[in-house]
């Protein structure tokens, strides 16, 4: 079986410790038999925007729907299917019902496209075993583990 990831990227191409959604960038990878397979690169036009006009601030449009509907069409029109950061924000849930998120602790993306693949059979697994409301995936040093969302 054969995964599309986008890792969330700044302009020095490390993961870093911010929100999926505000990343500089995606580089979009295909996983499968023959391993990693870079497919593109896609700069994010939404970073910085929160969805917010006006006086009301930064925490008004924090988490807003409309950059999270805008990065999920984008990403979704290129067949991504996980979705790989160090962090993600208040839009989860929105994130949960089209893409598997995967949370790592690597900066560098070869350390952490390399503990994906020695996980591939356990993250394929996920990938089928939830359809349309995906648990958050963690990358353990020895095993995966699959965090439910809690229900509202």
């Amino acid at each position: 079986m054969n995964l599309n990831f986008a890792f969330a990227v700044s302009t020095q191409n490390t993961i870093e410790s911010q929100h999926f959604g505000d990343a500089d960038k995606f580089l979009l990878f295909e996983l499968g038999e023959k391993g990693w397979i870079s497919t593109g690169e896609i700069i994010n036009p939404f970073k910085g925007h929160h969805g917010h006009h006006g006086s009301q601030g930064h925490e008004a449009g924090h988490g807003h729907g409309r950059k999270a509907d805008s990065i999920i069409a984008l990403l979704k029109g290129k067949g991504v299917q996980v979705v790989v950061s160090r962090q993600f924000g208040p839009n989860i849930r929105r994130i949960c019902e089209h893409f598997m998120p995967v949370l790592v602790t690597d900066s560098s993306i070869l350390a952490a496209s390399s503990k994906i693949a020695d996980r591939q059979e356990e993250i394929e697994s996920e990938w089928k075993g939830n359809p349309g409301k995906h648990n958050i995936i963690r990358i353990m040093k020895d095993r995966v583990l699959s965090i439910p969302l809690k229900e509202e």
